[in-house]
């Protein structure tokens, strides 16, 4: 069977490990939409990414790690991985949990044939110990994964009019959060979060959370509207705004 393994280092596991805290409040918490209450991941030469969305919120993650190919051929793999159970979220924030002293790791997946890209569990194989540990993880291909990257904007919005992005309390929690997580992943207490509105009107906020010098999290949130009075509550003291 062909296999694959992700050999990552104690810090590159670490925020490998807050990352899926991450993910676990990015998923979605509607039973109805299985495959949004799942993470994909996808490889290339330097690592994986991890992709996840509610619909509001979409994160995507980029973590560097070494490959080892068993009996197969050498193309990216793609995958969608959750933990099972009632409350996927709360699962998936305590495999992470679990993770984040355990040092270095190594991600094996196994697919069911040479000829079905498809994946049944991944395992984490702990280095100088002979068995793996198999992770409340089930996998399946990841091709019926929303279709994401297309939503990521090419165009610049430095030159548009100053816009004020009206983000719902719930979004705020949920990438304040984010970038906590962040911070944890990068070992430091010196990060910073950038945010650009969309081009397009009322289309999705880019956001940026940088990790080390060449990895990053960023991903996109929906606001509720766009707002072109930006300069004027921004220069407005606090002390002189209107009752609400």
């Amino acid at each position: 069977m062909p296999q694959r393994d992700l050999i990552m280092d104690s810090e590159q596991a670490k925020a490998f490990a807050y990352a899926l805290q991450a993910h676990a409040l990015t998923i979605s918490r509607d039973a109805t939409r299985e495959i949004l209450s799942s993470v994909l991941l996808e490889t290339h030469k330097d690592g994986f990414t991890l992709t996840s969305t509610d619909s509001h919120v979409c994160l995507h993650t980029f973590h560097e790690c070494s490959h080892e190919l068993t009996n197969g051929l050498d193309i990216p793999l793609s995958l969608r991985f959750w933990v099972g159970g009632d409350n996927r979220h709360n699962g998936l924030r305590d495999l992470g949990k679990s993770l984040v002293k355990m040092g270095p790791i190594q991600l094996r997946t196994n697919a069911i044939s040479q000829t079905r890209p498809e994946y049944e569990r991944v395992h984490v194989q702990i280095p100088f110990e002979s068995e793996s540990i198999a992770l409340p993880l089930t996998a399946t291909a990841g091709e019926d994964f929303p279709k994401y990257r297309t939503l990521f904007s090419r165009k610049e919005a430095e030159e548009a009019e100053n816009r004020g992005l009206v983000l719902s309390p719930k979004i705020m929690t949920t990438l304040g959060k984010v970038a906590t997580l962040a911070d944890k992943a990068a070992g430091s207490n010196k990060g910073y979060f950038v945010a650009e509105p969309n081009e397009r009107e009322g289309g999705p906020v880019r956001f940026h959370v940088p990790i080390t010098k060449t990895t990053a999290w960023h991903g996109l949130a929906m606001p509720l509207k766009f707002d072109y009075l930006a300069n004027a509550h921004l220069q407005t003291r606090p002390e002189e705004a209107p009752n609400a």
